[in-house]
């Protein structure tokens, strides 16, 4: 009787689930279509006919993945923003999760609301913004700026991140022209690289180039910036980089420089600046970084540790 009632609330938690990321998809779908140039009824017709099969063809799957996510990671549902968010365990990683899990839905309480306030209001006064976030973790900034509306390129290397950000592409049904995850980082060149995790801080994870003996699920491969650019954005200048790599920043930019050059600079950059990780990561002088992003024709405005970035 009881293995009965546990998988009975089991469907009824999935159908309850599925029912409220429906409504989440057609709320998603109305916005995307509106940058779609006005169709005749015919082309209305197909492009509708076109959608439903598309729909019918992945429904199993995303259900699948849905059920998945819901069952493996812990989330917090955001209400008022129509939003999902999926998280590591709080024990298991007590800053950036935590901060998701345990705040009854109020962005307020997440992690770096003040920063995701501060770019939200920066990226209104664009048109049409792209963002790059880079060092996305489990993706609390990509999610909040793609749930209002914006484009969001991320890169997250950790594999261990990896399935909380499928999960919160599928179940917020962000499209391919809203979000990009990218599950490599930015280095000086296209190679694999040992991560180091910190325990109960997954965010803390870092690069560690010098280990050699690195377990599967702690090799990432990563790629250079100014490929990246070229082949995705073809002179497309990100309006806005927020980038967060415990130190690594400046072997993630840098590549990119002939490119910025070309084409002209972010408008804003939003970096951490802390020296102890710059030289734990092979920069011998970490004002270099600074003196790098000057170059782009960057103003830089400090506020302890962190550095915000505006032209």
């Amino acid at each position: 009787m009881l293995n009965r009632n546990l998988i009975i609330g089991s469907i009824i938690l999935t159908v309850l689930f599925i029912i409220y990321i429906v409504s989440l998809h057609e709320s998603k779908v109305i916005y995307s279509l509106q940058n779609i140039p006005q169709a005749t009824s015919g082309d209305e017709t197909t492009l509708t006919l076109r959608s439903t099969q598309k729909s019918l063809d992945g429904c199993q799957t995303a259900l699948a993945l849905i059920r998945r996510c819901i069952i493996e990671h812990p989330f917090q549902v955001f209400r008022q923003l129509n939003l999902t968010k999926f998280a590591h365990p709080s024990d298991g990683d007590v800053h950036v999760s935590k901060s998701v899990l345990t705040s009854h839905g109020d962005p307020s309480k997440v992690f770096e609301h003040p920063l995701t306030v501060q770019m939200l209001k920066l990226l209104s006064e664009a048109h049409d913004p792209l963002v790059l976030d880079i060092g996305a973790n489990i993706r609390v900034h990509t999610t909040f700026i793609a749930n209002a509306g914006y484009r969001v390129h991320a890169f997250e290397p950790f594999k261990k991140n990896h399935p909380i950000l499928e999960c919160d592409v599928v179940v917020n049904g962000f499209n391919k022209s809203n979000v990009k995850i990218n599950t490599f980082g930015l280095s000086r060149k296209n190679e694999d690289i040992c991560m180091s995790p910190q325990t109960g801080n997954v965010g803390g994870t870092h690069v560690n180039a010098q280990k050699t003996d690195c377990e599967p699920l702690n090799m990432a491969s990563f790629q250079r910036l100014d490929d990246y650019l070229e082949t995705w954005l073809k002179g497309e200048v990100p309006y806005l980089i927020k980038i967060d790599t415990e130190g690594y920043e400046f072997h993630a930019l840098e590549p990119a420089k002939q490119y910025f050059k070309k084409y002209g600079s972010p408008k804003h950059i939003f970096t951490e600046y802390y020296p102890p990780f710059l030289t734990r990561a092979g920069v011998e002088n970490p004002v270099d970084y600074l003196n790098f992003l000057r170059e782009l024709g960057l103003t830089i405005t400090h506020n302890g540790n962190v550095v915000s970035i505006y032209c």
